[in-house]
Order: structure tokens, then sequence, then C-alpha cells
């Protein structure tokens, strides 16, 4: 809604709206534009195997270090998952700088 024009008696104003469709009726019309195939594999992905540390006891308000001895690499442009239970890293470039891509991964239980 906007205020196009105000006067000492009258208010003109534009009201626009744009209706929400659901998935199914914008895919019909959209999906066509999606190509189907699907690119080859950029590079594999290695994940390395964490050490897991016991979990420790459960306090309410209080934060507890994560260990960071078999931690992934620090990236970006890298993939993520959350499972659930566990964040899944792989693939990315090196925050160090050098630009190098990663294939490797790691993953956690917070």
């Amino acid at each position: 809604m906007e205020v196009l024009r105000k006067g000492s008696d009258r208010v003109k104003v534009a009201v626009v709206e744009w209706k929400k469709k659901g998935f199914d009726e914008w895919w019909v019309r959209m999906g066509e534009r999606f190509a189907p195939e699907v690119e080859g594999e950029a590079f594999t992905c290695r994940f390395l195997k964490l050490q897991q540390e016991p979990p420790l006891p459960y306090a309410l308000n209080t934060w507890s270090a994560m260990p960071t001895g078999a931690a992934p690499t620090a990236r970006y442009w890298h993939t993520a998952v959350w499972t659930g239970t566990q964040m899944i890293v792989c693939g990315g470039t090196r925050t160090d700088g050098s630009n190098n891509n990663l294939s490797t991964g790691g993953h956690y239980t917070p």
C-alpha cells in the first residue's frame, strides 16, 4: 500500500497484492524451464574419521567447548547438511587466502 496523494479532505492510495500459489500449481507452469539433466560430479569428497569424545553432561544455560583437534579445515563455499543429529561438511575453498579447493570433509554431533 502506498499513499499517492494527500489533500486536506482526501487521501488517494494504491494497493498491490500478489496471491501466493501453491508449489504444485507453480511447478506445472515453471517446471519446464528447468533442465532435467544433472551435471557430472566436479570432484570426489572423502570424509575423515573423527574421534568421538564422550558426551558431556547436560546442563541448562551453559556452553561447552567443542574439541578442535579433529575439526575439518576452515573453509567457505562448502556444502553442509544438518541431519537432525549431525552436521556434515564437505568440499569448499580454504580460508587462508590460497584459494585452494578442498576435497575433504567431516562431521560432528554438537
